[in-house]
């Protein structure tokens, strides 16, 4: 759900900015990430913010001091 947490940001009324950072070359190995598992999974982390956004769950912190 990491890659929506933006988009639930700005659903309860926070503000997002875009950072800008410089990418290195991989030195060792070889990633265990490859377009099909991240693109399923990204669609299906799709289908439930817009399950959760078409219920309309309201979410709230509560803060408890101890």
């Amino acid at each position: 759900m990491h890659r929506f947490l933006p988009t639930l940001a700005k659903m309860n009324g926070f503000s997002v900015v875009e950072v800008t950072v410089t990418h290195q070359i991989r030195k060792h190995g070889v990633s265990k990430y490859g377009i099909w598992k991240s693109g399923c999974t990204g669609l299906m982390d799709a289908m439930v913010i817009g399950w959760l956004k078409k219920r309309g769950i309201l979410y709230q912190i509560k803060n408890e001091s101890r």
